[in-house]
């Protein structure tokens, strides 16, 4: 099976490229011919639409509602080849506008263009039931749930005191972690002045890159928590198992995660998760088993749950490795090939 994976955006930092990456692998592992077509920066369609027509893919799979993956739907439609969508990012403008007669319409807007994408498509895979239910709520038909694959031979626990030192955190301090992106959206802000609620001997680690890095490293600064605080450049997927193995405790203030493959990365370490209540996060995080949820409005409401947490941080980090065997992306691919060859067959 030819197959040819689209997207807008594969810049190696984000969940959606993962998952891009991690459905590849196996599917080219169980002998099918996998393409990532991308755009550049400039966002140029020749060459991808060349790309397209020479690699003939039996099946095309898009991934984000941009130009790009509007060229796919179009090629599929054309070729009458099967076109299947995953969303995974919801269109959340919250944090980009500050009044809110802009907020209502663009966002609006932008849920239209969305959904008039995704109805294009034969079949939309979803991550969680959480994304699922809200989509339906919206009005999005011909849905299905495939969570995102890790690969759980790779992310498992695996004590690393060495990064610890390298990071010069000391044995006795308590680690916080994230990683991903640095935008408006992920609130990382927040994980900031959750910080300076807690005890000195908490301490945070965040890895990544993005557009508000410049606004973070200045509020670490005011916020006097600069000893608190280290900040990593984003790291290889290879290379992360080793971050999350140095952490006690991970923590996500964003309110639209779909599902937050770094949750799950986290989870397979053997890392409780302390998160705001998205819909992605309500779907992983069962409370008090294998993390705690929190309200989407304060800082305080992070801090309370981090130290609410911590007496049963080891439990739950057992818990949280065992609760995530669904996510092998063995088995999670082996079900997107069902998926394909059910398409094909119709």
């Amino acid at each position: 099976m030819k197959v040819a994976m689209i997207t807008d955006t594969f810049d190696g930092i984000g969940g959606t490229e993962q998952a891009i990456k991690n459905f590849s692998s196996v599917l080219e592992g169980l002998g099918h011919q996998v393409r990532i077509i991308h755009s550049d920066k400039r966002y140029r369609i020749k060459g991808p639409l060349e790309e397209l027509l020479r690699f003939n893919p039996d099946i095309v799979h898009v991934h984000t509602p941009g130009p790009l993956g509007n060229l796919g739907v179009l090629y599929a439609k054309s070729k009458e080849v099967p076109v299947l969508g995953y969303f995974h990012s919801l269109p959340d403008v919250r944090f980009y506008f500050e009044r809110g007669l802009e907020k209502k319409t663009i966002g609006g807007f932008l849920w239209k263009l969305v959904k008039y994408f995704y109805q294009s498509c034969d079949l939309t895979l979803v991550p969680t039931r959480g994304v699922e239910s809200l989509l339906l709520k919206k009005g999005f038909e011909n849905l299905r749930v495939l969570h995102y694959g890790i690969d759980l031979s790779l992310f498992k626990p695996v004590p690393d005191g060495d990064v610890r030192r390298s990071l010069r955190f000391g044995d006795r301090d308590r680690i916080l972690l994230y990683t991903g992106w640095f935008r408006k959206d992920k609130r990382v802000e927040v994980l900031l002045r959750s910080l300076e609620q807690l005890d000195e001997e908490f301490k945070l680690l965040l890895i990544g890159d993005g557009p508000t890095k410049a606004d973070l490293l200045k509020e670490i600064s005011s916020l006097g928590i600069s000893d608190r605080v280290a900040v990593h450049a984003s790291v290889e997927n290879m290379e992360l198992a080793k971050f999350y193995n140095c952490a006690d405790i991970y923590v996500n203030a964003s309110m639209s995660e779909t599902l937050g493959i770094s949750m799950v990365e986290a989870m397979a370490c053997g890392l409780p998760v302390v998160a705001a209540a998205s819909p992605g996060a309500k779907d992983i995080i069962t409370p008090g088993y294998n993390g705690l949820l929190v309200g989407l409005d304060s800082h305080r409401y992070l801090a309370e749950g981090v130290e609410g947490l911590w007496p049963r941080r080891k439990e739950m980090g057992i818990n949280a490795r065992q609760a995530i065997g669904r996510y092998d992306v063995r088995k999670t691919t082996r079900k997107l090939v069902a998926i394909y060859e059910e398409a094909l067959g119709s």
